[in-house]
């Protein structure tokens, strides 16, 4: 035999129809230009990789790359595996910093002449990418893509 359904406790049903009595919190605005006051801008993270030379004659073998990291006002080079002992050597008088949490190398662009640093640090990773090639025998294939 079915059940009795049980008539709702009016006091209950008041407690549960009432206003909450704190409104809802409401969005900020977005700022106003005028006011002076400007949102900071979003970097994406780490560096934007540009150009890639090839380390091996195999499609899926070692690479290094070189890249620009806007938010640092930096250079980048990065290897898929440690390179040689000549090449540490070579960037670290070349004035580059490893940099052990990133894994990759790093070198401060000047700020007086940003683009001028960068194209000198394109030219650094051009030679240094053709000089490990050349020591690997590969010196007559396409380095850069």
């Amino acid at each position: 035999m079915p059940r009795k359904r049980k008539q709702p406790d009016p006091e209950v049903a008041q407690a549960t129809d009432a206003t909450p009595a704190e409104p809802a919190a409401a969005a900020e605005p977005p700022p106003d230009p005028d006011a002076g006051e400007q949102p900071q801008r979003q970097w994406a993270e780490g560096p934007r990789w540009s150009e890639t030379a090839s380390l091996s004659a195999e499609r899926y073998g070692p690479t290094m790359a070189v890249g620009r990291d806007h938010k640092y006002k930096q250079m980048a080079i990065r290897f898929t595996e440690k390179p040689e002992r000549e090449v540490i050597d070579a960037l670290h008088a070349g004035g580059w910093t490893w940099r052990g949490k990133e894994k990759f190398w790093t070198k401060q662009l000047d700020p007086g002449r940003p683009a001028t640093s960068q194209r000198a640090a394109e030219d650094f990773f051009h030679d240094l990418a053709e000089g490990m090639r050349a020591r690997r025998g590969l010196a007559d294939s396409p380095a850069v893509g």
